[in-house]
């Protein structure tokens, strides 16, 4: 099969066919997890190997790559450099060309990561000669026809879609090197999209791209080149990924499992572990800044994720929330105590080790008044995904 081939019959086989359906299952650690959940989700390693040998075989002559790169997608009120906002600023499937050379990018969104991940979920690897061909060319899909805005963004599309719909289903492709931040370029830090992109690939002004040939052709330098693959590499190498359940597809210590930096510091050491030199070599083609160091992660972490799930929200909405204990455990108990006592000791505990101990004043606290309700209202409760809040002990 061509790669071309493959691109046109992407959606097959269907996960459920390969790596199943999002059953109803959970894992209280994040060993467990990964073990019984992401594991089985993952690329062949001799297959990310075979990818990491295209990719950098690939990106060896910067005269005649094209590249795909995350930026311009986002259609908010915020002016760019060019006092574009709003839906003029988009650009997925916008083609850039160097004006010396036939280096070339255009813009995409996460909907090209999914077609190198599901190849390489599938064992496929394209020829060096094919992979070149096709985006040298710029018939590399960007996205799916229907997600672009057919009024601005439309106007200067010349990089083509996918037919075929999304294939992922329940399931969301989850990165662990982030694509848009600690960049260390020329000993100067770059940890937010925004600031790297006007740095080296800003999207400049629509009526650059308004000719005949519906191409911007501007000069690009040797660093924005390699800024530009080291984020093309951490867009599109499928060691840099992973599949985890749908936002509304699970609960757990946070919103978006595929995001909590525990699990992606497993995930880190896990790749390590298994590809060596590999993970090396990919460390430094994405300008990684090594300052930022990762804390070790044993497993034992408590995420208390339930997946498959239709709603977590409303599935959680009558039950205990699952990083919550309650001493005594029968929860009818503990509130008969707790209406007498009128108060209660809650222990919060975070994923870096820390822990406070909080007297709580229950003297409003009625027979009919929710338990659930009232921890789960509390300002450190609430707060719980951005300060990594793992277990509440709450004790009458």
């Amino acid at each position: 099969m061509t790669l071309q081939e493959k691109l046109d019959t992407i959606k097959l086989p269907l996960l459920k066919d390969s790596i199943g359906l999002l059953n109803v299952g959970d894992a209280d650690t994040i060993s467990k997890f990964f073990d019984t959940f992401i594991k089985d989700r993952l690329p062949k390693v001799d297959v990310v190997i075979k990818w990491h040998q295209l990719l950098m075989e690939y990106i060896k002559d910067d005269t005649n790559i094209g590249c795909a790169i995350r930026y311009g997608n986002c259609g908010s009120k915020t002016l760019s450099l060019c006092n574009e906002s709003g839906y003029l600023k988009l650009r997925r499937g916008w083609l850039t060309i160097n004006t010396t050379d036939n280096f070339s990018y255009f813009y995409a969104d996460n909907y090209l990561s999914s077609f190198i991940y599901k190849m390489a979920l599938d064992g496929f690897v394209p020829t060096l000669q094919e992979f070149k061909d096709l985006f040298n060319n710029h018939k590399f899909p960007y996205g799916f026809n229907f997600h672009h805005d057919n009024t601005y963004e439309a106007e200067y599309v010349t990089i083509p879609t996918a037919k075929e719909p999304g294939f992922l289903e329940n399931y969301k492709l989850s990165h662990i090197f982030n694509s848009g931040r600690n960049y260390l370029v020329e000993q100067t830090n770059y940890d937010k999209i925004k600031d790297l992109s006007e740095k080296f690939f800003d999207i400049g002004n629509r009526n650059q791209w308004n000719n005949s040939e519906k191409i911007r052709r501007i000069p690009i330098s040797k660093i924005e080149k390699e800024v530009i693959i080291a984020h093309f590499l951490r867009f599109v190498h499928p060691i840099n990924y992973m599949l985890t359940p749908a936002k509304k597809k699970h609960s757990s210590v946070c919103s978006d499992i595929g995001e909590y930096p525990i699990l992606i510091n497993y995930m880190k050491q896990y790749l390590e572990k298994t590809y060596g030199k590999i993970y090396t070599e990919f460390l430094d083609k994405i300008m990684w800044d090594d300052k930022d160091v990762s804390s070790p992660v044993d497993g034992k972490e408590i995420i208390n994720i339930s997946y498959g799930i239709a709603n977590p929200k409303k599935a959680n909405s009558n039950r205990k929330p699952s990083i919550i204990t309650y001493i005594p455990n029968d929860i009818n108990l503990f509130k008969d105590q707790l209406l007498k006592t009128k108060k209660a000791t809650i222990v919060w505990k975070y994923s870096d080790g820390s822990s406070y101990t909080q007297s709580w004043d229950a003297k409003n606290f009625k027979e009919s008044s929710s338990l659930n309700g009232n921890m789960c209202s509390k300002t450190r409760y609430r707060n719980k995904d951005k300060d990594g809040l793992i277990e509440v002990i709450v004790t009458v």
